[in-house]
């Protein structure tokens, strides 16, 4: 079962920015480390920090936790990495 979106705002710590996602009945941490997002500034429009970057790209980042998410009893956090996203991207690429 993949990860739902739950409507609550990401919050950024010192690692990067943290937002919740359901599964079934509890959530689901995940995070997008700081490193994943700066990479993406060069090649945005978008200006500001990493939370505006990840607010302005929260779709992808969902879908890219959704695809990584395993499943299992002691299973509460997602990390997001470099190579999760551009495995992502071809994908979608792929698709057109």
């Amino acid at each position: 079962m993949p990860l739902s979106h739950i409507d609550r705002p990401g919050y950024e710590t010192a690692r990067g920015v943290h937002f919740p996602m359901m599964h079934s009945d509890r959530t689901v941490r995940v995070l997008v480390p700081r490193d994943v997002l700066q990479s993406i500034q060069s090649f945005s429009r978008e200006g500001g920090g990493c939370l505006a970057r990840f607010e302005a790209h929260r779709k992808e980042f969902e879908a890219v936790a959704s695809d990584k998410f395993e499943g299992g009893p002691s299973k509460v956090r997602v990390e997001i990495t470099s190579d999760d996203l551009l495995k992502f991207l071809v994908e979608k690429l792929n698709a057109i």
